[in-house]
């Protein structure tokens, strides 16, 4: 099992080296160029949500529950707010009713409700859980996470669409890895690499965030280039591999953003990025015959 990893880890850096002609992009910076349309934000969810207060709680527990359920959802890869999101932001409220339940407990019915900018409600999902009267009272962390917990799921699940099940649970040829993203800033390809996970599992695919002894490995590497007009030529290097290290597959993603867009709208890049990415992904798997998935390994040199 060592050895495969560092068989990964060299095809890791020659792919690196690969496109080491490219300038490799620095954090993502600010910049004064005006924002232009593009295709890699439109997505159904990429703008969002912004969560409100939730109102029928007691004294400021309702705001701490909104700044615990949006950690939740982002958490999910689903970008969250409680103040400002954007035009396009759907909009995530609750109410709470809490019902007496003998003396030192209470029933809360918490209600939550998504809705899109126009104010039309889209999906509601409704919990009810036991509590301490005395947790309820204070506000209680520990109950204010446990509540966001319980909702996260279906509210992401309202939000992005239903999740398709993953019907090759049982497969172990089918295992897929995603490795560290290469080029980007490590917060911005850590979030890639979580969309890209999510986009694959969405797609009925096996993803271990482990290396396995049956894995397939997807290795991306970003770039980052002058474009025109003062846009960045955007650009990701797919490779699907075996474990010890025979290329499947390669693909290629490029587009032009703008220098702001990649600082303020990275969340929603990287999901469409990733959506598309597992698309191709799929299609490479799916012409891969299952002897070429893994066959034996290449013989060394005597």
């Amino acid at each position: 099992m060592r050895s495969r990893r560092f068989l990964i880890a060299g095809l890791f850096s020659a792919l690196i080296l690969a496109v080491g002609c490219q300038p490799l992009p620095q954090p993502f910076q600010p910049s004064d160029t005006k924002k232009i349309s593009n295709p890699l934000l439109d997505i159904p969810d990429g703008s969002g949500v912004v969560v409100r207060p939730v109102t029928g709680m007691p004294g400021e527990s309702g705001t701490a529950l909104a700044r615990t359920m949006a950690a939740a959802l982002i958490e999910r890869n689903l970008p969250a707010f409680t103040e400002n999101g954007n035009r396009s932001s759907l909009v995530l409220t609750g109410n709470a009713i809490a019902r007496p339940r003998g003396a030192a407990r209470s029933e809360i019915r918490l209600i939550w409700r998504v809705s899109d900018p126009s104010g039309l409600q889209t999906g509601e999902h409704v919990i009810d859980i036991a509590v301490w009267k005395s947790a309820w009272r204070k506000g209680s962390p520990n109950l204010l996470r446990e509540m966001a917990s319980k909702s996260a799921g279906k509210i992401a699940g309202i939000i992005q669409g239903p999740a398709v099940t993953d019907r090759t649970a049982n497969k172990r040829k089918r295992t897929l890895h995603v490795w560290r993203i290469d080029g980007a800033p490590e917060t911005a390809g850590a979030l890639l690499r979580a969309e890209l996970e999510t986009s694959l599992r969405r797609r009925a695919m096996r993803v271990s965030s482990r290396l396995r002894d049956d894995s397939i490995v997807i290795v991306g590497v970003v770039s980052l280039s002058p474009g025109a007009k003062g846009l960045r030529q955007l650009g990701i290097e797919w490779l699907v591999t075996s474990l010890d290290g025979r290329e499947l597959g390669k693909l290629n993603q490029k587009n032009a953003v703008s220098p702001k867009s990649l600082e303020n709208d990275w969340p929603r890049i990287a999901r469409n990025i990733a959506t598309s990415a597992a698309e191709g992904i799929g299609a490479v798997l799916r012409k891969v015959p299952e002897s070429a998935l893994f066959g034996a390994p290449p013989q060394k040199n005597r």
